[in-house]
This record gives structure tokens, sequence and C-alpha cells, in this order.
């Protein structure tokens, strides 16, 4: 059964990339397309972090891009993934680059690429781009354009994708132009604090030769998979957030073929319920509400048993190959996690931190600081790590262009008056002539009108929408066209009708 998933997915994997034009060329990195998602001025940006990020004050304004590129899937196969870069507007230095790496997610619709600035990891793409870091967030091999299954907590297949999202961050640079130092800042908290310490670890071992870390800021990462995570399952206590377990157990069976099918490891009914809610279109919430609150109950007992006296278990050999405390950092690194962690428990980080000093490390720090669970400690410690990287941050490197970020293929996106009654008037500048889409969407993403839709000359536009035959409230314009490098993007604006 498992083979013909397997081949099921490489098909549908294949048809997609058939059909967008993204055949596989077997070079790592590639990137095959870039789309603008969205613009926003740095007053822009101050109101929509007022209230989040304290005594914060937007330097730049900042645009957010997706970016498709090619890596290799857990087997080593060519395959797509996708993620964000977020540009800041017009600074007059070359700029330093901050890769993020977001925590757990079970939805392919909740990653960086398809929710832009308006996600939860918005914040961070608006807060550091618009700082003046050319800010990378991979979605992950299995979220966003990747149709895989993700391989969750696993360190090889997600450093592999972080760091050719890099590579594709890189040749997006190139085409706009855009000018960057030597400086790359690594961060990220929980399966980001995870996958950020796998990737500090394969750049210094395996690509030293291609990236210099500067520092890195990992927080509240499960770097002890086999030890301290398993002994947590184990403990029989209620869990916060169970749905991790069947998460891990699905990755690891699915890459590390363990066992046959779900019944071999899982009770009937959750080997029944359980893995149709990891489909990448249901919600942690969702999950969690049909999981018990203990969650190695959804676990047959003889496989606990096994598990639990079996040192050489399939399963602990698995979790071995990712456990991620046992290495040498070379970089300055700045470990962050809250005492009070809740779901990945404080030991992770102490266990890295006293082996990485062990092993001869000398430019490794611990913070640690009683405030509060994972979920509650998550802003604190990644505004800590972020302050830290901004310490070290070089921004006086002068541009060797002068106008070395990209060229403006557009004047976007203006819409007056907004809010407006009845009527307002899109206004939009073409700096070349290109195939145009201008149209209307309500906040579910049902198209309401088409405004344009042809080739247009490089100009000025103003387009009338006349709104009086619809519902008050928030609607979405969009335009979509063709930029100087043959890249498609597009330019979204909220726009409130007071009816």
């Amino acid at each position: 059964m498992k083979i013909l998933n397997r081949l099921f997915v490489l098909i549908i994997v294949t048809v997609f990339n058939l059909a967008v034009g993204q055949s596989m060329t077997g070079d790592r990195g590639r990137l095959i397309s870039s789309e603008l998602l969205e613009h926003k001025t740095a007053y822009q940006v101050d109101r929509e972090l007022s209230g989040t990020i304290l005594f914060y004050k937007a330097t730049y304004g900042a645009s957010i891009y997706k970016l498709v590129y090619e890596t290799i899937d857990p087997d080593g196969k060519p395959t797509i993934a996708s993620g964000t870069v977020t540009v800041p507007k017009n600074p007059d230095f070359a700029l330093p680059v901050l890769s993020f790496q977001s925590g757990t997610m079970v939805k392919r619709d909740e990653a960086s690429s398809a929710t832009g600035f308006d996600g939860g990891y918005g914040i961070v793409a608006m807060w550091t781009g618009s700082s003046g870091y050319l800010t990378v967030i991979p979605d992950y091999l299995g979220l966003g354009e990747s149709e895989l299954f993700h391989p969750y907590q696993m360190a090889e297949p997600n450093a592999t994708a972080v760091i050719d999202m890099l590579r594709a961050a890189r040749t997006f640079c190139e085409e706009k132009k855009i000018e960057l130092n030597e400086q790359l800042f690594l961060t990220g908290y929980s399966e980001g604090g995870y996958t950020m310490m796998a990737t500090h670890k394969m750049i210094e071992e395996k690509h030293s030769d291609e990236f210099t870390i500067t520092a890195s800021a990992p927080g509240a990462g499960a770097y002890d998979m086999s030890g301290t995570m398993v002994e947590l399952m184990l403990s029989g206590e209620e869990y916060p957030s169970p749905y991790y377990l069947p998460y891990v157990l699905f990755a690891f069976d699915e890459y590390y073929n363990i066992w046959d099918s779900p019944t071999d490891f899982l009770k009937e009914d959750y080997a029944t319920s359980l893995p149709a809610l990891f489909d990448g279109t249901h919600s942690s919430s969702e999950i969690n509400a049909a999981m018990p609150s203990v969650p190695m109950e959804i676990m047959r007992p003889d496989v606990v048993e096994e598990f639990s006296s079996n040192e050489n278990h399939p399963l602990r050999e698995a979790l071995r190959d990712n456990d991620l405390y046992d290495w040498t950092p070379q970089a300055p690194m700045r470990l962050y996690h809250s005492s009070g962690d809740d779901i990945v428990p404080v030991k992770n980080t102490r266990l890295a931190y006293e082996t990485f000093k062990e092993n001869g490390a000398t430019q490794v720090e611990l913070y640690e600081c009683d405030c509060g669970t994972h979920s509650e400690a998550a802003a604190i410690l990644l505004f800590l790590g972020f302050a830290w990287i901004e310490s070290l941050a070089d921004k006086s490197q002068p541009l060797s262009l002068k106008h070395n970020l990209a060229p403006e293929e557009y004047n976007l996106l203006s819409v007056y008056p907004s809010p407006f009654n009845s009527s307002t008037k899109i206004i939009f500048t073409l700096k070349k002539g290109s195939e145009v889409t201008l149209s209307v969407h309500d906040l579910l993403g049902k198209e309401v009108e088409m405004l344009a839709q042809g080739s247009l000359p490089a100009g000025h536009f103003e387009f009338p929408w006349n709104a009086s035959r619809f519902a008050g409230g928030l609607y979405i314009i969009t335009l979509k066209w063709t930029n100087s490098q043959g890249m498609k993007e597009r330019h979204s604006q909220k726009v409130l009708y007071l009816k």
C-alpha cells in the first residue's frame, strides 16, 4: 500500500510540474519562478505591527515575493519547493540575509508563500524586512507548493530545502539587481529552531565553501529526539499538542519504511481516522480534537512495549539519526529556551549547549528564561534573538550601484478613494508592455469582477470600479503582469467599500 501511495504522489507531482512547465533538471536551488505577493510602505508596516512589537518603528517599506525552486526529496530525487523573500524598499546599503525557519504547520496553505504578509509569519517578514534584511522564509517540503508528506522533525531533508531556498534567493537577487553583503543569519523557533540547527550544521559540514554563517539564534528546538522527546512521550502525561506524536510517526514511517501500514502501530480507531487528517488540509486544532490528551494512547500497547524494551528498535534508530545536539558549531550561536516550556522541554537546549561546549565550541551561548510556556515564550525569545542579530548586523556597506535594488516594473497599486462609497479608481503604471489581468476578489478569494484582461502597452492606467451592485465590506484588488525578466508577478491591495 505504501508503494502505491508513493507512486500516486509521484504521478501527481509529475503532472503538476508538466502542467506549469516546471520540468526538473537536477539543478538544486534553481529558481523556477518568482511572484510579487504584496508591497507595504513603512507607514503600513507600522500600522500592521503596532501593538504586536513594542517600540518598533519601520525604517523601510517591504515587498514580499513567492519563490518556487528546485530541490530534492528525502530519497534524493528532484522535486519542487517554495518560500518567500522579503525585500526592503530602497535602503542605501548592501543587505544582510536573514533566513527564518518557521514553526510546526500541517496545512499547506498556512505556509509563508500562501499567506504572504497576512499569515502568522507575515509579521516576521514585515518586521525583519522593514528593518533592512533580505528575509528568506522557506515553506519546507510538504508545505506550500510541495505535494510531498512533510518530513517533520527530520534534519537532513529540511536543511537541504532551506539551503536550496537560499540558493534560489541568491539567483532572485541577481535577477533583480539586489545587492547583498556577505552576512548570513539563521533563526527560528520550535520546529524552526530544530530546522535552523540542522541547517547550521549542514552548511558548516558540507557547504562552507558556498555559505558563511555570521551567527544563528535557534529557539526551543527538539534537538534530542531519541532521548528527551521519547522520555516525554513515554511518561504517560497529558500533552498540550498531542498531534505532534502522529506527525512524527507518519513522517518517519513514510521515509524510513518502519511499518507497512498504520494498523501496524496505531490502535484500530486511530489507524482509520488519523492518516486522513494529515493530508495538508486540516488544522492542528482539528487533529488535536481527534486525539487523546495522552498521545501514546493512540499506539498499540504491544508496539509501545517493544519500542520501550528494544534500544535498537527501527524507530529509535531513525530518531537517533535526527538528533542534533552532538556536533561542534563554529559560527557564533546563541540558544534560546524558556524553562517553563510545556511542549519542548528545556532539557533539549541544555543538553545541546553542554555537549557543544564539551566538543570544543567556543562561540556558543545559552539564554534561558522563565518566560512562560512554549507558545507564551515564542514572541519574547524571537524578539531577543533578533535583537542579538541586530547587534551583529552590518548595514554600512555602500552599494556598488546607485540603483541596485529591483528596478520597479510598476508604481503599484493605488486605489483612490479608499474607503469609498459606490465607486473608486484603480491606478497603476507599467514600465513595459505586458499581458495584464486586473480583478476584484472577495475575502474568500472568489473573483467578483474582472476589470481588465489582455495586452497593455507601457504607460499609466486608471480603471474605475463601480461596486454599487455588491455588498459593502473588504475587497481585494489584484493586478497580474509579466516583468522584464519574464517572471509573472502579482500585487494585491485591500479596499473598503462603505455602502
